[in-house]
């Protein structure tokens, strides 16, 4: 039986037995499809009684083969769900980045019809108020209610001059709303330069009105930092994302979150800390984000934004986005960190 399996390990095993040999031994592969993963090996089997075999039968060895089958197909179960959750969060992705370019053409389709009635409507009422006025500037009368008309030439040029302006803002509007199909085609798959203290402050911007109902109080640092080449707006989601983890860690009455921005030398990134020195709800929290949850309350949408965020800035960037709960040196002191890591690229900077 060892001889059919050949395993390389036989002499190192056998130095720590008492004999230096085996007195039994058996072994089975542990593989998926022809992808062998290791193997499951058992050695001296130990006699249920005295003096009874100490050998292994061939019902050992299927009982072991069994074994193996089973633990492989937990395996490829495992690999199963790993591969739909990175579809899943693909799918999200490229779902969020389709939608921009249908909300514009839905703008743009519904706002077009319109906006072109109103365009024609202008044009035509500012001929047409031309051609009546023409005989009296013609006349040079600049009298109210001279001959047939009621206005004279000053009011006549005024309100000309108004519809003007009327029909060149909706100009305007109209390229607009074409340069907003334009952009929101691209999104997510443009890149420009950027500064990233920037980036955070808008988000700050953005998220001020949630975070006064929240009663939450932030207070930043920002480091000197090199401009990187990345996408706003797929950058922005993420840390909205995670500046909504840090807020949740706080408890219901808020609290304080320190945003600081560095850059990380050794690693040639830009670091980006959200630290909640009061987080009550760190675990909570950290429930949520597990990898796999184990109650249903714990399926927050939270967690697959989470997901999203992770496998963008590590799909995309090469960065990290990391979650820490932490406890403090105080009794009952709780703290938590959101840290976000973004590396620049060789020729970035």
């Amino acid at each position: 039986m060892m001889a059919r399996w050949q395993d390389p390990h036989l002499e190192q095993l056998a130095a720590h037995l008492p004999s230096g040999c085996y007195r039994s031994f058996i072994g089975v592969p542990l593989q998926l499809g022809n992808e062998v993963l290791g193997t499951l090996e058992l050695i001296n089997k130990i006699p249920s009684a005295p003096g009874h075999r100490d050998w292994f039968t061939d019902d050992d060895e299927e009982y072991l083969r069994l074994l193996s089958t089973a633990i492989g197909g937990v395996l490829e179960g495992a690999r199963y769900l790993r591969t739909l959750n990175d579809v899943g969060v693909t799918t999200m992705r490229m779902q969020r980045v389709a939608s921009f370019g249908s909300l514009a053409q839905r703008i743009l389709h519904e706002t077009a019809n319109p906006l072109a009635v109103a365009r024609l409507a202008s044009s035509n009422l500012l001929r047409d108020l031309q051609t009546v006025l023409a005989p009296a500037e013609r006349a040079g009368g600049d009298a109210p209610g001279s001959g047939p008309h009621l206005l004279s030439q000053e009011q006549a040029q005024r309100i000309g001059r108004r519809m003007a302006v009327i029909e060149n803002s909706l100009n305007d509007v109209g390229d607009k709303l074409l340069n907003l199909l334009v952009c929101s085609q691209r999104a997510g798959m443009n890149r420009v330069r950027v500064q990233w203290n920037d980036v955070v402050r808008e988000v700050l911007i953005w998220s001020a009105a949630e975070r006064q109902q929240r009663e939450v109080r932030v207070h930043t640092s920002y480091g000197s930092l090199p401009s990187v080449f990345v996408e706003p707006n797929e950058l922005f989601g993420i840390l909205v994302t995670a500046l909504h983890v840090a807020m949740e860690a706080l408890p219901a009455t808020g609290g304080v979150i320190e945003v600081r921005t560095t850059f990380v030398v050794d690693e040639n990134a830009i670091r980006t800390d959200m630290r909640v020195s009061q987080a009550s709800r760190a675990e909570h929290v950290s429930a949520i984000l597990a990898a796999h949850a184990e109650a249903l309350e714990q399926l927050s949408p939270l967690r697959f934004e989470w997901a999203l965020a992770q496998e963008i800035i590590q799909a995309q960037y090469g960065g990290r986005l990391v979650w820490q709960a932490v406890k403090g040196e105080e009794l009952g002191d709780q703290q938590a960190v959101v840290e976000i890591v973004l590396p620049i690229r060789r020729g970035e900077r």
